[in-house]
């Protein structure tokens, strides 16, 4: 996993796709290099959410679960699966990155924004604390 100060946004190809858009933007991975690894592994999108595991797994990344409060859940030093509930009420995935005072937010299905974390919490599902397992920091 790459540091979180160097996450540079990717789009997500269809809208079946913005896990596998994540875990690029976090590996520095073109997305549809990890679509290809996740069909190796016999999968199709979207993922379950155990293939979701052994696709973060399979690039070191290991998500802590955490609740959906946000004030627990997020630690200032590390970068954020976010799994929230979209305009029609389906389960979609951004990346948080927390910076000093603000917060970033990389959505696979928009364009890359700051501090405009109140839409995505609003509809937080559960958010995912990662840790790199490669080098055993934090992210």
């Amino acid at each position: 996993m790459i540091d979180p100060r160097e996450i540079e946004h990717q789009k997500q190809p269809c809208s079946k796709s913005c896990f596998t858009a994540c875990i690029a933007m976090l590996t520095g991975v073109p997305v549809m290099d990890v679509i290809e690894e996740s069909k190796g592994f016999g999968h199709t999108l979207p993922l379950t959410e155990n293939q979701g595991m052994a696709m973060l797994v399979k690039y070191d990344i290991l998500p802590v679960r955490k609740n959906n409060m946000i004030s627990d859940a997020l630690e200032l030093s590390r970068a954020h699966l976010v799994t929230v509930l979209n305009e029609d009420g389906r389960m979609h995935c951004v990346i948080v990155v927390p910076r000093g005072d603000r917060f970033d937010v990389f959505d696979p299905n928009e364009k890359y924004q700051r501090n405009n974390i109140e839409k995505y919490f609003e509809k937080a599902v559960y958010i995912e604390s990662l840790y790199d397992c490669s080098g055993g920091i934090a992210v």
